[in-house]
C-alpha cells in the first residue's frame, strides 16, 4: 500500500512539471514555531480536475501561530488558498513534496477541517445543530499543535448572530494557539481583528486576508 501511494504522489508531482509548476520538499521547522511559509503556494487538485487556470500565492503565517480570517467574493478563490495550505501541511508530514517554489513547515498534532454543508437533507436535527456538533468537536480536538481549516463552518444563521458566534470560537482557537484558516462572507470579522488581538494578548495572533479579483492576460486572477 505504501508503495502504491508513493507511486502515485510521483505520477501527480509529474502532472506539476509537465503543466510548468514547481514541487519543493519543505524545510522542516520545530514544532513550537508552528512555522508555515510558502513561495509560489497552488493546490494540486486543480490540476486533476481539468482547471485551465491555476494560480499561486505566496503565504507566510507568524512564527508562534497565527490565524488568517480569509473574506472575498464567491468563487475568488477562497476554498482554492484554504486547500493549497491544508494539503501543503499534509503532504509535508507524509514526507512527499508539496506544490511550492519553496516552503518552510513546521508539524501539527492534527489537522481540524469543517466545510459548509453541501445542501444535503437534516431532518429534525437542522443545519444549526449539525454546524454547531462540528464546531463543538473541533473545538473539544483543539491543542497548541492544531492546524484549524474552517471553510464557512456557519452558513444557517444571519450575518450578526454568525459574526458573534465565529468570534468567540475564534477567541478559543487563539487561546489555544492554533494555526490556520477561517474562510468567511461576514467582512466584520476580520475588520474586528484588532479587538480580538487586544483582547488576547495571548496565543495566536489573528490576520486577515482579502482577495479581490482581477483580470490579467483575459483571465481572472487573485490579487
Amino acid at each position: 500500500k505504501e508503495l502504491i501511494v508513493c507511486l502515485a504522489v510521483r505520477k501527480l508531482t509529474r502532472s506539476w512539471e509537465a503543466a510548468g509548476l514547481p514541487a519543493c520538499f519543505p524545510e522542516l521547522r520545530p514544532p513550537e514555531e508552528k512555522a508555515f511559509r510558502a513561495k509560489g503556494l497552488f493546490d494540486p487538485l486543480l490540476l486533476i480536475s481539468d482547471k485551465e487556470l491555476v494560480v499561486s500565492n505566496d503565504v507566510e503565517l507568524r512564527p508562534g501561530g497565527e490565524l488568517l480570517i480569509l473574506t472575498g467574493a464567491n468563487q475568488g478563490g477562497k476554498t482554492v488558498f484554504l486547500l493549497s495550505m491544508g494539503l501543503g501541511q499534509w503532504l509535508t508530514q507524509l514526507g512527499f513534496p508539496v506544490g511550492a517554489a519553496e516552503a518552510a513547515v513546521s508539524p501539527a498534532e492534527n489537522i481540524l477541517t469543517i466545510f459548509a454543508p453541501n445542501g444535503q437533507r437534516y431532518g429534525r436535527k437542522g443545519l444549526l445543530a449539525e454546524e454547531a456538533g462540528r464546531i463543538a468537536a473541533a473545538v473539544e480536538s483543539l491543542t497548541g499543535g492544531s492546524m484549524v481549516l474552517f471553510n464557512e463552518p456557519l452558513t444557517s444563521t444571519g450575518p450578526e448572530e454568525t459574526k458573534s458566534i465565529s468570534a468567540e470560537v475564534i477567541a478559543v482557537c487563539m487561546a489555544a494557539g492554533t494555526r490556520g484558516v477561517w474562510v468567511t462572507h461576514v467582512y466584520e470579522l476580520a475588520s474586528n481583528r484588532a479587538n480580538l488581538e487586544e483582547a488576547l494578548p495571548w496565543g495566536s495572533r489573528l490576520g486577515s486576508l482579502r482577495i479581490v479579483l482581477e483580470e490579467v492576460g483575459g483571465a481572472t486572477r487573485l490579487a
